[in-house]
């Protein structure tokens, strides 16, 4: 088996696993809201991260976003 084939074995792997962690977190999400509660439930990443969240977080830098809608707005 050469490297590519092995990466991509196992990157194909990692991703069935990863969803079924975010199916499982689904169900155990969709059934605690359902219990009656005064309090509110957090957002589901917050209630339950996983380590593949990560590739979900966004990150910006104001400046970049002020120069952009800048640039857009001069155009």
């Amino acid at each position: 088996m050469s490297w590519k084939e092995f990466f991509l074995t196992a990157k194909g792997f990692y991703k069935k696993y990863w969803n079924e962690w975010e199916q499982t977190r689904l169900i155990a999400y969709t059934t605690a809201t359902t219990v009656q509660s005064k309090k509110r439930l957090p957002s589901m990443r917050k209630w339950m991260p996983l380590p593949s969240d990560k590739q979900y977080t966004v990150s910006y830098d104001q400046n970049k976003m002020n120069d952009v809608f800048e640039a857009l707005k001069n155009k």
